[in-house]
C-alpha cells in the first residue's frame, strides 16, 4: 500500500478499533435512516447511507468555521496532523473572489461540533496554484496553524499524512476506507448536522469518472451504499484509509460530480502534496 510513512509524525493514526468494520448497529441505522428519508420523499445530501461516528474512532477530526470579509460564514471539515497543524481544502479558506478568510475557528475533541473545544487559528496557507473557479484543476489543499498547540487525548489525535500510496491499485481493496463530515442533511442545503457522520466508501481505480487531469492528483470516491455520498459542509474533511492499524488522510474532500447524492466525489490526493506540506512545515 506504500502508506507506512508520515510527513508530520510517526505517532499518528491512532483510533478505536470500532471504526474498521461495519457493525450490525450501523446497518440497522442505515436502514432506518433510508426508510425515514424515503417516507419524507427527499434525498439526504449529508452522508446518506452512513451512520453517526464517535470521536474516539475519528479523533483526528476537526470542524472549521471560516468567516469571510463579506460576513458570510462557511463550515468545513478538517484533519489534525500535528499539535499545531490542521489540514483542509483551499476552497474552505478563500471565497469566490479569491479573497482570504478573515478568520478561521477550529473545533476539536467531540463528535458534536456544538460543544467541542474551539480556538481561532493563528494563520493559514494554501497551494497558490489553486483556482477557486476551477476545482477540477486540483491543488485544493490548505494548512491551518493553531494559535495554541493541542494536547493529545483519546479524543484528540493526529492522523498520518502519507508520503506515497497505491490507492489506485487493487492493494487498497482490503483496507477500510471511510469519509467523515458534518455536512448538510437535506438536498436544499439548508440543514446541517452537528453530529459527526461516517460513510463506507471505495476509491475508484480510475480517475476519469471525476477528473480530466493526467497526473492523478485527484482521486474519485463513491459511497458503497446506493445514493450515498458527501455534500456541502463535508468539504475539507478526510478520505481515511486504515492500514496496519493506522489511519491515513489519503484524500481531502474537494467537489462532487453532479448532485451530492450520486455519490461520486473528487478528492485531493494528499500523497501528491507531501513535498508541499513539508515545505510549509519547515519554511
Amino acid at each position: 500500500m506504500d502508506l507506512p510513512c508520515s510527513v508530520t509524525t510517526k505517532t499518528c493514526g491512532v483510533s478505536s478499533s470500532s471504526s474498521t468494520r461495519r457493525t450490525r448497529m450501523n446497518r440497522m441505522w442505515n436502514g432506518f435512516l433510508g426508510s425515514v428519508m424515503r417516507n419524507l420523499g427527499r434525498q439526504n445530501d449529508l452522508i446518506y447511507g452512513g451512520s453517526p461516528a464517535t470521536i474516539t474512532e475519528a479523533p483526528f477530526m476537526a470542524f472549521l468555521r471560516t468567516t469571510h470579509i463579506d460576513g458570510t460564514v462557511w463550515n468545513c471539515g478538517a484533519s489534525i496532523i500535528s499539535e499545531s497543524l490542521v489540514l483542509t481544502a483551499a476552497h474552505c479558506v478563500i471565497d469566490e473572489n479569491n479573497q482570504r478568510a478573515a478568520s478561521v475557528a477550529v473545533t476539536v475533541g467531540s463528535a458534536d461540533s456544538s460543544v467541542a473545544s474551539t480556538q481561532v487559528a493563528a494563520s493559514f496557507t494554501y497551494d497558490t496554484a489553486f483556482d477557486i473557479n476551477n476545482l477540477g484543476n486540483g491543488h485544493d489543499i490548505a494548512l491551518v496553524r493553531l494559535a495554541t498547540p493541542l494536547v493529545f487525548t483519546p479524543s484528540i489525535q493526529p492522523i498520518c499524512f502519507p508520503t506515497s500510496d497505491s490507492v489506485l491499485g487493487k492493494a487498497i481493496s482490503s483496507c477500510d476506507q471511510k469519509a467523515y463530515g458534518w455536512g448538510y442533511i437535506n438536498s436544499a442545503g439548508t440543514t446541517q448536522t452537528t453530529t459527526l457522520q461516517k460513510l463506507d466508501v471505495t476509491v475508484s481505480s480510475s480517475v476519469s469518472s471525476c477528473s480530466s487531469l493526467t497526473d492523478e492528483s485527484i482521486i474519485c470516491v463513491q459511497g458503497d451504499a446506493p445514493n450515498s455520498g458527501i455534500c456541502q459542509g463535508d468539504s475539507g474533511g478526510p478520505l481515511v484509509v486504515r492500514y496496519n492499524g493506522r489511519a491515513y488522510v489519503t484524500g481531502i474532500t474537494s467537489f462532487t460530480v453532479g448532485k451530492c447524492s450520486t455519490g461520486i466525489s473528487g478528492y485531493t490526493r494528499t500523497s501528491k502534496y507531501a513535498a508541499w506540506l513539508q515545505q510549509q512545515i519547515t519554511g
